[in-house]
């Protein structure tokens, strides 16, 4: 996607940010759907071609948002039924699937990486708090933009995750507030044990 970026802290360049944060929060959706499905059929893939801002990728969208004085993640995972429905139908158990659950499984899917999200960012002395996750059409996504970016570093990033019967394109907009807080999540690596031990976490 197309960035829009200020950089406040003269020892971050605007591509440590996306080759950092991004990376983290790339992972994060990846490891929580295969976490939410119980396996690995999902995959991560780039875009085909790189998306202007406010591009709208699928008929809606589930949005949460990460965010404390330090810094601001919004999440998002664009879909069509068509792709969110499989889903759906494993969680339920059944082939039998409205709309509404359509919805709900990938609301709870954006809740689930958030609140991994907010778990890293405060390991790392970030304090953040999440919204609640709501569905959108993904047409708002045309309205969507940063705004007053002379006081902040913002990027923006989107990806696909893939699997047999559904595509779900992920993106973020990441706005940097306090450079100097953040660093300690410039340190970070995500770790296989560190997911494995996220199983018990309780999202609320």
């Amino acid at each position: 996607m197309e960035n829009e970026i200020h950089v406040l802290n003269p020892g971050y360049q605007v591509s440590d940010y996306k080759n950092k944060i991004g990376k983290i929060v790339r992972q994060v959706t990846l490891s929580r759907m295969h976490q939410y499905l119980d396996n690995e059929s999902f995959n991560l893939a780039e875009l085909d071609e790189e998306t202007p801002q406010g591009y709208v990728f699928a008929n809606s969208m589930s949005v949460i948002v990460i965010a404390g004085k330090s810094l601001r993640i919004i999440l998002k995972a664009h879909f069509n039924h068509k792709d969110s429905k499989p889903i759906a139908r494993q969680l339920f158990g059944t082939e039998d699937i409205d709309d509404l659950r359509s919805f709900d499984v990938m609301k709870e899917y954006c809740n689930l990486a958030a609140g991994f999200l907010k778990k890293i960012c405060i390991e790392q002395d970030i304090p953040v708090g999440i919204s609640l996750p709501i569905v959108t059409l993904g047409f708002n996504e045309v309205f969507s933009g940063p705004g007053g970016l002379e006081q902040k570093t913002v990027f923006e990033d989107a990806w696909r995750l893939t699997s047999e019967q559904s595509n779900i394109v992920c993106s973020c907009l990441v706005d940097v507030f306090e450079p100097e807080t953040v660093g300690n999540l410039m340190d970070f690596e995500l770790t296989e044990t560190e997911e494995d031990n996220d199983s018990d976490y309780e999202f609320l």
